[in-house]
Parts: C-alpha cells; sequence; structure tokens
C-alpha cells in the first residue's frame, strides 16, 4: 500500500487544475488500491456520484486512464520498490560475511550472539584447530575452524532452524550433517 500511496503523490495529469489533478489521483488510488475496474469510470452512478461532489470535474476516459495515466503510475511503483529493495539490501546485507561480523563486534554483542566471551572463544578455536580437518562435500565451500565454531556455539546457543543459520552463514544444509571432522 506505501508504494501505492508514495506512486500517486508524484502522477501529474497533463492538464487541468490542480484540483482537478488531485481528483484524478485519487480516482486512480480507487482504481488500483480498491482493485476496481477501470470501467467504473463508466457507470452511470459512479458519474453521478462524482458530478454530485464536484460538478466541474470530468472524468477521464477508460481510454485516457490506460494510456496515459496508469502506465505513469506503474513505472513510479516499480521505481518505488526498486529504491526500497536497494535499501532493504543495503540494511539488511546478505549474511556471508556474519563470521567476520562477529569478530568486529564488542566484548558484549559477541558474548549476546554465541554466549562465550571473546577468550573463551579462542580457546576452543584453539582446541578445535588442533584435530580440525574441512571436508568438501559435493562441491560446497569449505568451511574454515573459525567458522566452524562460531556455527557450533551459534546452533547452541539460538533456537534457529537450518534455513535460519544458512541464511545467517551463508552455508547449505548439507554441511550441517558435519561442517567439521575431527580426528
Amino acid at each position: 500500500m506505501l508504494v501505492h500511496r508514495d506512486a500517486m503523490t508524484d502522477i501529474t495529469a497533463e492538464e487541468g487544475s490542480p484540483k482537478e489533478v488531485a481528483i484524478t489521483k485519487k480516482l486512480l488510488k480507487l482504481i488500483t488500491v480498491n482493485l476496481q475496474p477501470i470501467s467504473i469510470v463508466k457507470v452511470q452512478g459512479f458519474q453521478e456520484f462524482v458530478q454530485e461532489l464536484d460538478p466541474r470535474y470530468a472524468i477521464p476516459s477508460k481510454r485516457s486512464l490506460m494510456r496515459t495515466n496508469l502506465p505513469k503510475l506503474y513505472e513510479k511503483a516499480k521505481d518505488n520498490v526498486k529504491v526500497a529493495l536497494a535499501e532493504a539490501r543495503q540494511s539488511h546485507p546478505k549474511q556471508q560475511g556474519f563470521s567476520h561480523h562477529l569478530e568486529e563486534k564488542e566484548n558484549l554483542d559477541f558474548f549476546r550472539n554465541l554466549r562465550v566471551t571473546k577468550d573463551t572463544f579462542q580457546l576452543l578455536l584453539g582446541i578445535v584447530d588442533e584435530s580440525y580437518k574441512p571436508i568438501c562435500d559435493r562441491g560446497t565451500p569449505l568451511v574454515s575452524s573459525k567458522e566452524c565454531v562460531q556455527l557450533g556455539l551459534w546452533y547452541l546457543g539460538n533456537k534457529a532452524t537450518y534455513r535460519e543459520i544458512d541464511e545467517l552463514f551463508g552455508l547449505s544444509k548439507v554441511l550441517y550433517s558435519m561442517p567439521c571432522k575431527f580426528s
């Protein structure tokens, strides 16, 4: 709905007073947001209703709405959606770098995410590094020992599903069965 509202503010009629332009915008909003057919402009009851509200307003024809106003509205709405998606991607980037992102966190934030301090994490990592052998199954990328420990701690400390972990760490489900092997 917000896309419709934003798009409506920038639609301009090719001619007419500001009042006519405003009414045409409201008509377009009625048609698009409420999923009304374009043919509503030809319904006698609708025409009488509009004339009662403002006798000076000339309702645009179906052809005018279809060839000029709605295509402009569509293009504006499409542009608004593209901008909104771009902003969403910037504010919520793909979590491929989540492992790196964890390292940059302050101690308290690090603890909130993995439920261990940075010092404890380094101790665990040292233990895992001694016997860690990354495996590669079916073309999946290798998981570093650091990512393996982070993934394990995240899984143990959160009520996350496989799908959520996949999105967070950028892994495939194949890796969950055995993301790392110890000798």
